[in-house]
């Protein structure tokens, strides 16, 4: 409906291969409403060939430069460009006549990336607490599950001087809390990491907000604590994988178990919240190995622990050991990738383990990380948001009963596959949320 109203000249279009079924979908309805349909992710350019014929054009790679010189073109035609105007364009895939698929000549990175003016925010409608930036594009590791390596051909920074003016203009224009780098690893720079710091505390950020950002087990040690301290960093994203050293060194290189457990006491004792990653259902992985990593989170004072079942996305090894084995293809059902489905569900590439067994093993740590959520949110979020109640009490306990609601109710079903404190809880919550 929003489509036929605006009647837009071009709709774009940004997807990774979990989400490319409603890509698909969303071209057609563009395209019927005659929109030139563009498409760019990971998933296009991971496998191009997956170009629907719904969809006009696609951008493999970094899309700024591409789609700024495909709207250039579409002001400079009296009528849409014809398939020699986009022949031209570097790092773009598209549909000949007969079917065959046209890929152009790559697109230089982008260099330097302060070239790239801020997000316009303004035309967005952000949280009033919580705001993310990316201060880099890529990473320097080759992950076997990750195809953020293949797919930005390396790791760009943007300069300390450009981040740290970002964060002062979200700052004056927002007031946000806490900000979240959700860049594939902010501390990969150890020296630009010490500049922006610096630049920090010359301008007393660090006494106006908090940070959260995301790091590497193998590059913590005493100096990085101590920057993350000056940088009034609260918590930290990083990807821990596995609680077992086998397991842990066929999914990511250059990471032991001795590092990731470190890296864990280290960030505690300089009192920094650390939000972690798991995977299971590595192809030899075995259920004993999978229960040490779960022995690895139940042991560790970890503020988040999220664990996924390895999934072969497009892009990544992981995939091209899926595809030699023929469970996956360029034709298959997009939603068998979700990362949020159980495994019952999904494409997995255990060979030790059926999907029925991996399902049981992934309830038990969704069981384990909600526990943990009940407990912090009983035990820390409701005493500290009952103590700042007193100007807003009833906004602060339909906000308290919703979150409690919607967690117990994730704990029953994981524990008991039923619902069945759902209804009273439920009627609770109703009259509640209902009071004027």
């Amino acid at each position: 409906a929003a489509i036929s109203e605006l009647k837009p000249d071009l709709v774009g279009i940004s997807s990774v291969s979990q989400n490319y079924n409603r890509a698909m979908r969303l071209a057609r309805l563009a395209g019927e409403a005659g929109a030139l349909v563009v498409v760019g992710g990971t998933h296009i350019s991971a496998i191009p060939e997956t170009l629907s014929p719904d969809m006009d054009l696609g951008v493999i790679g970094e899309g700024e430069e591409t789609l700024a010189e495909i709207v250039r073109l579409l002001q400079a035609c009296d009528s849409r460009p014809g398939l020699s105007h986009w022949a031209e364009v570097p790092g773009l895939v598209f549909r000949k006549p007969d079917g065959g698929l046209h890929i152009t000549r790559p697109r230089a990175p982008i260099e330097p990336l302060d070239r790239i003016p801020f997000p316009a925010r303004d035309l967005l409608s952000p949280d009033s607490k919580y705001y993310h930036l990316i201060s880099s594009r890529g990473c320097p590791y080759n992950c076997v599950f990750c195809s953020s390596t293949r797919f930005w051909g390396g790791v760009r920074f943007h300069s300390p001087e450009y981040v740290v003016q970002e964060i002062e203009m979200i700052l004056d224009k927002y007031q946000p809390q806490h900000l979240t780098f959700f860049d594939d690893l902010f501390i990969a720079s150890r020296k630009r990491l010490r500049r922006i710091v610096e630049l920090i505390r010359q301008q007393g950020i660090h006494e106006r907000v908090a940070f959260q950002l995301t790091v590497r087990a193998n590059l913590i040690d005493e100096e990085t604590i101590d920057l993350l301290q000056q940088m009034n960093v609260f918590d930290v994203l990083i990807g821990l994988e596995s609680g077992n050293e086998r397991a842990l060194r066929f999914l990511k290189s250059n990471v032991t178990l001795e590092q990731n457990q470190r890296a864990v006491d280290l960030l505690h004792a300089g009192g920094i919240g650390v939000s972690a990653t798991f995977i299971i259902g590595a192809p030899h992985e075995t259920r004993q190995e999978i229960l040490q990593t779960l022995a690895f989170i139940k042991r560790n004072p970890l503020s988040e622990a999220r664990t996924y079942v390895l999934t072969p996305l497009p892009g990544t090894p992981v995939w091209d050991m899926a595809q030699a084995r023929g469970l996956v293809n360029d034709n298959m059902d997009w939603s068998q990738l979700d990362l949020t489905k159980n495994p019952n569900s999904k494409i997995t590439v255990s060979e030790t383990l059926t999907a029925e067994e991996l399902n049981d093993l992934y309830r038990l740590f969704e069981r384990v990380r909600m526990r943990r959520q009940l407990y912090r949110f009983w035990i820390h979020e409701v005493p500290s948001r009952l103590k700042n109640a007193l100007r807003h009490p009833l906004a602060t306990c339909r906000s308290l009963i919703r979150k409690g609601h919607s967690l117990w109710c994730q704990m029953q079903q994981l524990e008991n596959g039923t619902d069945r404190w759902k209804l009273p809880f439920t009627r609770i919550k109703a009259v509640i949320l209902g009071m004027k």
